[in-house]
């Protein structure tokens, strides 16, 4: 709950429809992000559908040039 309500997302995007993935830096491991995924079901339900941490290298990788 402390990243949803204190800490400010570095990145939040749309999976697929009512499904969003919201990146923020993992407050303890400074090479780790940690991925929420949430499903919003209408303006005042959204469910958490999953949460893990990656490699920030993954999110990095997104900001290339190809």
């Amino acid at each position: 709950y402390d990243l949803l309500l204190n800490r400010t997302p570095v990145k939040v995007g749309k999976t697929k429809t009512g499904t969003y993935k919201i990146v923020y830096e993992h407050p303890e491991q400074k090479s780790k992000d940690i991925y929420l995924i949430i499903m919003i079901i209408n303006r005042q339900e959204i469910t958490l559908k999953t949460i893990y941490p990656a490699n920030r290298s993954r999110r990095l990788r997104e900001y290339e040039p190809g």
